[in-house]
């Protein structure tokens, strides 16, 4: 979050092959993130002895990425006082696991020594991201961010512990930072992160095509929420680069579990034109649809499906509501379109 004006990481290999290809990696980290959280302090006095506790635990490239990444998450603060202080400190590897406490750059050293340490391909990446001090339209000169790269079975995949241990929020007109543990910032797909991240060098975006610093500037900045429900980076990324007018829906999911099977994926809905909403969450007993006049419409579900064809008849906000099944009947809302009539 802060430019500390460090150079890239020599590669030792060619980064003239970097791309987004498909690989599998385990869809449950249960295991291996009760294995990070179970770490005990006398592992935590080195950077080999902290290797050696964690490697112990990962059988594979993908488990040792998120053994590390979750232990990154739960056990280093982000530094919010030396960031309101400018003040950082040092942020070397070992001073941030001494100190359990860094910024981004911090992170992301710490990241690359463990990583190098299990024998990880993982480099450090400097770029701009549109973070907590981001402001629509910002100009970047500096360089303010810093995340990782690991290649895991012939691909390059995205990661950032910094963003993944939690979120900012502002009082008093500083930053506090707050600990919220985020598994999206784990193997991000790269259309999803360029709306946030952006490398210095074009070739670490992992697009098929990298776009400039000015592309990024005018992109808008979009909640990670908003792909980790389910909205698909790839086509978001290209109708945004065909039409820079379209705006998102507000995104309010804080339970993380719901997935989007089909929704509008930007804000504007026509008036009088059906649209279909479904979503899958087993931690929701009950979704409703209320326009601008307070019409409330339910949801059909089966078990953990919810589905509603919709056809919007009056102008206005049109907010998607859900009943969490440990929140009694307090409805919530998750996310909030605007109806206008479309040409």
């Amino acid at each position: 979050m802060r430019n500390l004006f460090l150079p890239l990481l020599f590669c030792l290999f060619s980064i003239a092959t970097l791309s987004a290809q498909e690989t599998s990696k385990p869809l449950d980290f249960t295991k291996i993130d009760a294995y990070a959280r179970a770490c005990p302090r006398s592992a935590e006095r080195s950077i080999e002895k902290l290797a050696e506790y964690l490697g112990k635990g990962a059988s594979n490239d993908w488990e040792k990425a998120r053994v590390i990444y979750t232990w990154l998450c739960d056990n280093i603060q982000y530094d919010d006082d030396g960031y309101n202080d400018n003040d950082l400190g040092e942020n070397t590897a070992e001073e941030v696991l001494k100190r359990k406490k860094g910024v981004c750059e911090g992170f992301s050293n710490l990241y690359l020594a463990l990583g190098q340490a299990l024998q990880l391909n993982i480099i450090k990446v400097s770029g701009y991201s549109k973070g907590y001090s981001y402001r629509k339209g910002k100009k970047f000169n500096d360089t303010n961010h810093a995340w990782n790269l690991i290649k895991i079975q012939g691909a390059w995949h995205i990661f950032d512990a910094t963003w993944g241990q939690g979120y900012g929020s502002r009082e008093d007109g500083n930053l506090v930072a707050e600990k919220a543990f985020d598994p999206f910032w784990f193997d991000v797909d790269p259309y999803a992160a360029i709306f946030s991240h952006l490398p210095e060098q074009g070739e670490y975006q992992l697009l098929a095509k990298p776009i400039t610093k000015a592309t990024y500037e005018w992109m808008p900045a979009v909640n990670s929420d908003y792909f980790a429900m389910g909205f698909d980076g790839k086509s978001t990324y290209e109708a945004i680069l065909k039409d820079t007018t379209l705006l998102f829906p507000k995104v309010f999911n804080k339970i993380k579990s719901i997935q989007v099977v089909t929704a509008p994926k930007f804000e504007e809905v026509g008036l009088n034109k059906p649209v279909i909403f479904e979503f899958v969450s087993a931690e929701i007993t009950d979704v409703v649809i209320k326009d601008a006049r307070k019409n409330w419409k339910p949801f059909v579900h089966n078990g953990d499906y919810f589905r509603l064809e919709y056809t919007p008849t009056v102008q206005g906000e049109l907010t998607i509501l859900i009943k969490e099944s440990k929140k009694g009947n307090a409805y919530a809302v998750l996310l909030r379109y605007n109806v206008r009539s479309l040409k």
